[in-house]
């Protein structure tokens, strides 16, 4: 796929099964991808291009497979995603737009990252890199800056989804959010 360098680049993949090779057994291709292709490998392309995957776990089918879930979670979490349990396929609307919601407020706070990263190397150019973070995280703390995204507690329980567990909330950011930012926004070269 080609993507505008500053856009927000999201997947959302959804599966009721490991990718191939994970599990052999009533696998017909126990050997991995016909084409090649290592799910490891491909999460951390993504990671390196900005792209985040949101693994979509179908249950309760994906459940009859020992390590797909986790293969699932470590995808998400390689790439910067979250991994989504999914039982009711009417939330899958609610889902992709609360997705898309977080995922376009972080374009903001990149946005303020960026600036306030420029303004710390100006006024710093021999900070470290995790310095320059530090101070950046330290001046949107002050100014009290937050960002409203899905809740990823509620999704690292493991049980599917409900309706209320898919709403945008408001919540203060963090240095994670802070240090995804500053990677986002040099891919995007926003510094």
């Amino acid at each position: 796929l080609s993507w505008r360098e500053k856009a927000a680049k999201i997947v959302i993949w959804m599966g009721d099964a490991p990718p191939h090779g994970v599990e052999p057994s009533g696998d017909n291709f126990k050997k991995g991808c016909p084409d090649g292709k290592d799910w490891k490998k491909e999460a951390k392309y993504s990671y390196d291009r900005g792209i985040l995957i949101y693994p979509i776990g179908c249950y309760p089918e994906i459940q009859g497979y020992k390590k797909a879930i986790k293969v699932y979670k470590e995808i998400a979490k390689i790439s910067q995603g979250q991994f989504i349990p999914l039982e009711k396929a009417h939330l899958l609307v609610s889902l992709i737009t609360g997705v898309a919601e977080s995922e376009l407020e972080k374009l903001k706070i990149e946005g303020l990252v960026a600036q306030e990263m420029r303004e710390v190397m100006a006024a710093t150019p021999s900070a470290s890199p995790k310095e320059v973070e530090e101070m950046v995280y330290s001046r949107l703390k002050k100014k009290d800056v937050s960002l409203r995204s899905l809740s990823a507690a509620k999704f690292e329980a493991g049980a599917p989804v409900e309706e209320e567990d898919l709403k945008v909330e408001k919540r203060k950011i963090e240095k994670d959010d802070i240090k995804e930012a500053i990677r986002q926004a040099k891919l995007k070269k926003l510094t």
